[in-house]
């Protein structure tokens, strides 16, 4: 957009104002899938009590999300009344957030199968 000739660029700008006010906009607009997802994968989520997989998966589920949430662990059927899958690439939906939990002694999922869709 260009600048009116007229506008005034000093410190009390209408212009300035203006687009300050769009990138203030922009700004919240853009962490809005980080802070409010529409649908968050745990990938590990564990069946093990202490796990910190399934400790993520029930904290979210606790504090009252409102979106799809997705366990993926491919050894259980649920967790803590969460469906699980056995693989990322079994997600029905793109998730919009993730957490991913691994012990260090498991191996890594195959090429691909760690990206979310």
């Amino acid at each position: 957009m260009p600048i009116p000739r007229d506008a005034a660029l000093g410190a009390d700008s209408t212009y300035l104002d203006a687009v300050a006010g769009r990138e203030q906009r922009a700004d919240v607009a853009s962490l809005a899938p980080l802070l409010g997802p529409r649908s968050v994968a745990v990938v590990g989520a564990g069946r093990n009590e202490t796990s910190i997989g399934r400790t993520i998966l029930l904290n979210i589920r606790d504090a009252g999300y409102e979106g799809t949430l997705f366990a993926v662990n491919p050894h259980a059927q649920e967790i803590g009344g969460v469906p699980c899958l056995p693989s990322v690439s079994e997600l029905p939906t793109r998730s919009c957030a993730s957490a991913g939990c691994r012990q260090r002694t498991q191996k890594p999922e195959p090429e691909g199968e760690g990206v979310l869709k």
